[in-house]
């Protein structure tokens, strides 16, 4: 038997439960189409941003549906989320970003203070990458969706 990642979870989930609901948040409410047509738009941004297999991505916000999109994307390209606490101070997120040495940091705007300019290299805020866009018609499957080791590296 075949071991589906959460990814190909999440495609299986938006063929069989299109406008079911896959996240409830005071933010609002989003169904599992809206979800992965998110997931594609922030994968294809993130490979463009230079993210690929195996890469580090940092983690830097609070809890949210961004928040869920981009895990979903980082697995799509292979590569590995590490999610810092947006409860530590930018010195616990210095040390992470040192050891870890991730090609990506997303972040939250309003967790920005502390940042100084030299840190903010590879640091883009996840707002200005995820639109939640219900109007707007998806591009279609622009980046391939990756999965396992069928994944090819650029």
């Amino acid at each position: 038997m075949k071991m589906e990642n959460i990814v190909e979870l999440l495609y299986r989930s938006t063929a069989n439960y299109p406008e079911q609901l896959c996240v409830v948040s005071p933010a609002g409410k989003v169904t599992y189409r809206e979800m992965l047509r998110e997931v594609q738009s922030l994968m294809f941004t993130l490979y463009h941003e230079g993210v690929r297999r195996g890469d580090r991505v940092v983690f830097y916000f609070r809890n949210s549906s961004e928040y869920i999109a981009a895990f979903f994307a980082v697995a799509a390209l292979n590569a590995v989320a590490v999610p810092v606490n947006a409860s530590y101070n930018i010195n616990h997120l210095k040390y992470i970003i040192d050891i870890t040495e991730p090609v990506l940091i997303l972040t939250d705007k309003a967790l920005m203070n502390g940042f100084a300019q030299e840190d903010m290299q590879n640091v883009r805020i996840l707002q200005n990458l995820v639109k939640w866009s219900h109007e707007t018609e998806y591009a279609g499957d622009c980046m391939p969706y990756n999965t396992g080791n069928s994944a090819k590296t650029a």
